[in-house]
């Protein structure tokens, strides 16, 4: 009981395993300076690896028409690919996962039962609190061995989500069964490791799984993994539920410019995510949440603009370029975690402590909140107006003047809304004479 925390969850006592509160506190426990140092594959681990590690076949090198050939160094934690002489190196990497104590938790039969169900409630869409979407970067750059007591970039990656925003928010009752996660991998493609899970612990030791067994490999492609955090996103669209994109890389874009694209490829890659951005966010507006952690030095201006696309839309954002120190990770999670419960909080009736519904309303940006062009076919044409007030000292409603522009014949309303609060959605208006032609005031409505 010392290290363990209680809660009740419908009138059960729930015993939370005792794992650490934050990813550092498992990093501490790597194996010693010597096999620290052997993560940054020097001429001493190379030569371990040739010495000790087991020899198998590898690819044919298309230069030579040679066999290469793989040293897989268990002890160690590395393996080396040598050419046919074994004595020239031609590629290496470490271990997923080596040196790092972390267990995963036990899974009692009461976990197993809530997990069952949760499994069943899942297909009710308007039972879900939230959904929150992971795009974890596992290109070949986050093999890198220079993360804090040198972990791959991956392996801290991986045990700073599980720790510190599965595990964090399931001890302090931030996420419970009724809220759900998706992963996906960024790489040469996107990949769907986890779909549509409840948050528990067995959510955590899955994302331990793939700590002990990741790969990183080759190019890192945001649109692929953006196209497919977008579907996954969609996949439930009821008002009720909050919404929360995770995206997590150490560098650039990889995905290639098109031929004739103007700018090069980093004003491509800007405008392209923009553009996916764009796309998610208008559905959600204001409970989306979208957050980018940037580990490492690099360019991050596809994230910027990411984030900066989001805010158009009246999402809440977030971006974090850390260092590649557990600690500072952590808290980057730990920020992202917080998003969510606050944007649980504001969306929470008081009267009834539920969760306020969202409408399924569609959303323009607000940079183009100031510009009226008639012919835009998102705007709708009404002639047939009225307009009423309540008087309230004679108590009743009482029928005004409907148009402030004397030439003006009806009005029209922006489809799309480009604010929203606790109960009003709002959209542009403006009165139209009888060409069709925009005059008088600019103006809002306010859609209770």
């Amino acid at each position: 009981m010392d290290e363990r925390t209680r809660s009740t969850v419908e009138g059960n006592d729930v015993m939370h395993p005792p794992i650490p509160e934050e990813a550092s506190t498992i990093l501490s426990t790597l194996h010693g300076r010597e096999r620290r140092e052997w993560r940054e594959i020097s001429k001493a681990a190379f030569d371990a690896a040739i010495r000790y590690g087991e020899k198998v076949p590898n690819d044919i090198d298309q230069r030579t028409g040679k066999r290469r050939w793989l040293f897989n160094y268990k002890a160690g934690g590395v393996s080396v690919v040598t050419d046919n002489s074994c004595s020239t190196e031609v590629t290496s990497w470490a271990h997923s996962c080596w040196g790092l104590n972390v267990e995963k938790v036990h899974i009692t039969k009461y976990m197993k039962d809530e997990h069952r169900k949760a499994v069943r409630d899942s297909v009710h869409h308007e039972l879900w609190n939230s959904h929150a979407v992971a795009v974890v970067d596992q290109s070949g750059s986050m093999r890198k061995t220079d993360a804090e007591n040198g972990v791959t970039r991956s392996d801290l990656v991986w045990l700073c989500l599980a720790v510190d925003y599965v595990g964090r928010r399931l001890r302090t009752g931030e996420a419970t069964h009724q809220d759900y996660f998706s992963l996906i991998e960024l790489g040469p493609e996107a990949k769907c490791l986890i779909k549509n899970h409840p948050f528990n612990w067995i959510l955590y030791n899955k994302i331990i799984d793939i700590l002990r067994t990741c790969h990183p490999l080759g190019k890192g492609n945001y649109l692929p993994a953006l196209d497919c955090a977008k579907k996954m996103l969609l996949s439930n669209k009821k008002g009720r539920c909050l919404q929360q994109l995770v995206f997590l890389t150490d560098g650039a874009p990889s995905d290639e410019e098109p031929r004739g694209s103007c700018g090069g490829p980093e004003l491509y890659h800007e405008r392209a995510i923009s553009n996916q951005i764009a796309s998610i966010a208008r559905q959600f507006g204001s409970r989306l949440t979208i957050g980018a952690i940037a580990v490492g030095g690099g360019r991050y201006g596809a994230l910027e603009a990411m984030v900066n696309t989001a805010k158009n839309y009246n999402c809440q954002t977030y971006l974090k370029k850390s260092s590649l120190v557990a600690g500072d990770v952590s808290s980057a999670f730990i920020s992202m975690s917080s998003l969510i419960s606050s944007s649980k909080s504001r969306s929470t009736d008081v009267l009834t402590n539920c969760q306020r519904t969202f409408r399924d309303l569609t959303r323009e940006p607000l940079p183009s909140v100031g510009v009226y062009l008639p012919l835009e076919k998102e705007w709708i044409q009404y002639t047939s107006v009225k307009k009423t007030l309540f008087n309230k000292y004679t108590r009743d409603w009482e029928q005004r003047d409907v148009f402030y522009d004397s030439g003006a014949v009806g009005i029209a309303v922006r489809e799309h809304i480009f604010g929203e609060g606790r109960e009003r959605a709002v959209r542009r208006v403006r009165e139209v004479n009888a060409h069709g032609d925009f005059v008088g005031p600019m103006m809002v409505g306010k859609e209770s």
